[in-house]
């Protein structure tokens, strides 16, 4: 039975951190891999630090949230365990990001702190993901949550794998490129057995933007597969990264953010009744497909 309630936990909000990370390593390591490095004004580091306070703010309040909930699930020794764990995890990552900004928060080079604060950015997300459904759903949640571990599981990946693959040499590639294509496969699968569930008869199927957003995840995958093969391939080969391991980064970005976007819009309560994509479900899906087109084209346009 569904968990009527005025405010429950964010969705999205969990992840913002963990989508910036990751974003900005994976396109600023292929960026600096293809034309050399990126400076860092101190004003955009200081842009970045006012959006990060923005976030501890909407962290803190999220946290809040999770406390006025259903007494049945907030007495539970799991749910205060995690409520109390995901505090501790927000204090570990303002401390981390906060004491060296421009090093964590903007790397151009990445260290073993990036990497942790992908981890925790993770965590958090998946912590949050346990809030944002179980406040929702008593006693057990649809199938179409699954798509929103999914996408943050994805993002963790990428942000962990990513860079060694495209600047390790030497044997360890090798070791790098199997886990790399053994992720893929597993995340392609995973998705590929929930596609009933993404287009499954609710009422977020009324919106043009879910469409949308559906389309442009279908064409970020077909461009894992194939781009993300390639470049396994050529780091197999110890060839340098180009174009195309470029849009594999970014689509793989964009597959993973959609996915996110997907399990948010099935979480909301909302019936989409001025959806605009009723009978039109298939042309929205059309022209999310353009749309990732072009933001793979306008990605590798700023590479090369």
């Amino acid at each position: 039975m569904k968990q009527l309630m005025k405010w429950q936990p964010l969705i999205i909000e969990p992840v913002l951190a963990l989508i910036w990370i990751v974003g900005w390593v994976n396109l600023i390591t292929i960026h600096q891999i293809m034309r050399g490095p990126v400076h860092i004004s101190e004003q955009m580091v200081e842009s970045v630090l006012i959006l990060s306070g923005l976030i501890l703010i909407a962290d803190v309040y999220n946290l809040v949230l999770t406390y006025q909930q259903n007494p049945a699930i907030v007495k539970t020794s799991l749910y205060r365990g995690l409520s109390i764990f995901q505090a501790l995890i927000i204090i570990c990552l303002l401390v981390l990001s906060w004491s060296h900004p421009s090093a964590i928060l903007l790397p151009t080079t990445v260290t073993v702190w990036n990497l942790i604060f992908i981890l925790l950015a993770g965590i958090k997300g998946l912590v949050g993901n346990f809030f944002a459904i179980t406040a929702r759903y008593i006693p057990f949640p649809p199938k179409q949550e699954f798509i929103i571990w999914l996408g943050t599981i994805n993002l963790v990946c990428q942000g962990l794998l990513c860079y060694p693959l495209l600047v390790i040499h030497g044997g360890s590639r090798w070791l790098m490129a199997t886990i790399v294509v053994a992720v893929i496969a597993v995340g392609l699968w995973a998705e590929f057995i929930h596609l009933p569930s993404i287009f499954s008869t609710g009422f977020v199927q009324r919106s043009g933007i879910y469409q949308c957003i559906v389309g442009i995840n279908l064409i970020a995958s077909v461009a894992v597969l194939f781009f993300g093969l390639d470049t396994v391939i050529f780091r197999l080969m110890d060839s340098n990264p180009d174009l195309i391991s470029g849009a594999f980064v970014t689509a793989w970005l964009l597959q993973g953010v959609s996915q996110l976007a997907m399990g948010a819009m099935h979480h909301y309560d909302n019936d989409y009744r001025y959806g605009h994509a009723i009978g039109r479900e298939r042309l929205y899906v059309l022209l999310g497909t353009i749309v990732g087109a072009i933001l793979l084209l306008a990605a590798c346009f700023w590479l090369a």
